[in-house]
């Protein structure tokens, strides 16, 4: 091994790399499939939003095995169907009732009008709106790749006060 095998002076690092890697949107979450499910006849599948609002009348459940991964899917495509019920109007309780019962999921028009809508979100990759990431973190309070403490200066995790109720329990809190 010889000592000239750093990086090349013109390799791009720290907050550069962040920008240069998020310059153009790439990777759309709305045709990518990232989203693991369960059909109704027991195959599993990753789809993307597009073809799980499409099919959904055709998804049993959600193939994710983690609990906090399963939970904030849950969360975020309830989101989504909210805004989706949303954009289609608002008809009256009866009719998405009647529509639930017969399992006939969302029209084409619905899935592309939630899609247009949020197309600047659904990128994994963008200049402005990263999917589910803070883009603030591109200039972090501590210099790139040296902040494994901490991701920036603005962000605390909050902590139990001594008088806070306990997150979780351990072996013998409970005179077990």
């Amino acid at each position: 091994m010889t000592t000239t095998d750093a990086a090349p002076t013109n390799a791009v690092t720290g907050p550069e790399a962040f920008r240069a890697a998020h310059a153009t949107p790439r990777h759309d979450l709305a045709i990518e499939p990232w989203i693991p499910v369960v059909r109704l006849n027991g195959a599993r599948d990753d789809i993307g939003l597009a073809e799980l609002f499409a099919e959904s009348h055709t998804i049993g459940d959600l193939g994710e095995p983690d609990p906090l991964v399963r939970a904030a899917l849950r969360r975020y495509l309830t989101a989504l169907t909210a805004r989706l019920v949303l954009l289609a109007g608002t008809p009256d309780k009866a009719s998405w009732m009647r529509r639930l019962n017969a399992s006939s999921g969302f029209t084409h028009d619905e899935v592309a009008a939630l899609l247009l809508d949020q197309k600047a979100h659904l990128w994994l990759y963008h200049p402005d709106t990263p999917f589910l990431q803070d883009s603030r973190l591109a200039s972090p309070g501590i210099p790139f790749n040296k902040n494994w403490e901490t991701s920036s200066d603005e962000l605390e995790t909050p902590l139990p006060g001594a008088t806070s109720r306990a997150w979780a329990f351990k072996a013998g809190d409970l005179g077990v």
